[in-house]
């Protein structure tokens, strides 16, 4: 299994290992040694999707250096091309759309005999693999094969009107995380329309998961040993108004906040719009709840988040944090900003620079504009050059490293709780409360006999770069 992309896409490779282990499949680290491989791939900007081609290729030469019969392609590349991408890669025998994971064990029966699927699993023919969706575009995929040739292929990009319900989450996943944490994935798809995303054409309108599904999906990971559930979706806090139900996020935070063995839940993407006085309480309150508020802004400059398509001005977002700090000052705050948008001037990226300065956020993420064809966004006037894109990130990068920094000097002797993933070079490393795996701070320890997956409090004695240094106060 190949994983590309997201947190939530990792949640859909996990159900499809989870599916094909039901399926009494085998599973190997070593493509040399499979007989079938899948490619779950990611399709949110153009360099996303050159990744998945070019680990599909990678993939298919197996075929003569390994044992591999069989090569699938998942999730968002087959969601957003419907229609040629069999000819773009004929190297693969069966494509299937972010939804039809479920169906992953049944198509590998029928592949062996002589099937090949098109992206929501119906069987096609190997000499007819027909056209399939809403109006056509030209748009192709990049295939590094031919990116010198050119193509008759058209590739089909939309919204699918096949996308409209919501899939229940499959209760049978295989963990690629350790097990002491795991992503939940509550919801699919996107109901914003921000200009520059490709999401909503890719995976459709937003749809919540069902409740009950969801909370025996969370009890099953806790007693097979998860202590901290990260609860992710395109738009987490969202979720239930789809069904008519404004207060569906808080009751679905009720429901996990009771399952015994979770001791952190964390809240990632949390778009501003649903971050209200009680999403605050409960993250200041609940002690379930980890202090913790991953919140994506975008932007500063009230001009450039209108043209976003954004809904939350500068100052609104300013209100925010302070709302968010004067519930609990020791609540973490994560954001992502884009820079380089079309149309952003100096002045407006000195306003992203003074709101950064300003509200001395504890972690942020930066990303350069990317100019997706089909988005509104593509096609706005002053698009701004590469090379000014490229300064401004680095300019903003090099802001928020000192800001960290500060932040994190004013942590040196303070008692957090630390959660054990794992020992690296003769060291405990972790993180607080305050970070998110894989993406924040991490804390190192001296020492041994640590438990992977073990809670201990810990005083934090130094710096090390991005990360912390601590020594052991107690096990809890």
């Amino acid at each position: 299994m190949v994983s590309l992309g997201c947190d939530k896409n990792r949640v859909d490779t996990e159900r499809i290992l989870g599916a094909l282990a039901e399926a009494g499949h085998g599973i190997t680290p070593d493509p040399a040694e499979a007989d079938a491989i899948v490619v779950n791939t990611c399709a949110f900007i153009s360099r996303a999707r050159r990744e998945s081609v070019d680990a599909i290729l990678e993939m298919a030469a197996y075929k003569k250096s390994g044992r591999l019969r069989y090569l699938i392609v998942s999730g968002c590349l087959p969601q957003l091309y419907t229609r040629g991408l069999a000819a773009e890669l004929p190297e693969a025998d069966a494509f299937i759309g972010a939804d039809a994971y479920g169906s992953i064990g049944e198509i590998l029966k029928r592949l062996e005999t002589g099937e090949r699927f098109d992206n929501f699993g119906q069987s096609k023919t190997p000499e007819r693999i027909e056209n399939f969706g809403p109006p056509e575009t030209t748009e192709r995929i990049d295939n590094p094969r031919r990116r010198a040739e050119q193509t008759k292929s058209e590739l089909l990009n939309s919204q699918f009107s096949i996308l409209n319900s919501a899939p229940v989450p499959a209760p049978a996943r295989v963990l690629t995380t350790p097990t002491h944490y795991a992503y939940l994935k509550i919801a699919e798809g996107c109901g914003n329309r921000c200009t520059y995303c490709t999401i909503p054409r890719i995976k459709g309108g937003y749809r919540s998961f069902d409740f009950k599904a969801l909370t025996d999906e969370a009890k099953g990971l806790a007693d097979g040993g998860v202590k901290e559930l990260i609860l992710v979706a395109q738009d987490t806090a969202r979720y239930g108004t789809d069904r008519g139900e404004p207060a569906g996020f808080l009751k679905l935070l009720d429901a996990l906040s009771g399952i015994s063995g979770i001791e952190w839940i964390r809240l990632m993407y949390l778009y501003p719009e649903f971050v209200g006085s009680e999403l605050i309480r409960q993250i200041a309150q609940n002690p379930k709840i980890a202090k913790y508020a991953d919140i994506p802004l975008q932007h500063a400059s009230d001009r450039v988040l209108k043209s976003m398509g954004r809904r939350t001005g500068g100052a609104a977002a300013r209100r925010l944090i302070e709302s968010i700090r004067a519930a609990d000052e020791n609540i973490s705050i994560r954001s992502t900003f884009i820079v380089g948008f079309p149309g952003e001037t100096g002045a407006e990226f000195e306003e992203l620079s003074a709101f950064l300065r300003d509200c001395r956020l504890d972690n942020a993420g930066f990303f350069a504009y990317s100019r997706e064809a089909g988005t509104p966004a593509a096609a706005f006037p002053d698009q701004v050059p590469a090379k000014v894109i490229r300064e401004r990130l680095r300019a903003a990068q090099l802001l928020q490293q000192g800001i960290a920094l500060e932040n994190h000097k004013r942590r040196i002797g303070r008692t957090v709780r630390f959660l054990c993933d794992g020992a690296e070079r003769g060291r405990a490393v972790g993180r607080a409360e305050s970070d998110a795996p894989e993406i924040d701070t991490f804390v190192y320890l001296k020492g041994s006999g640590f438990e992977r997956g073990g809670f201990y409090d810990v005083r934090i004695t130094g710096v090390r770069g991005y990360d912390l240094v601590g020594e052991l106060r107690s096990a809890n």
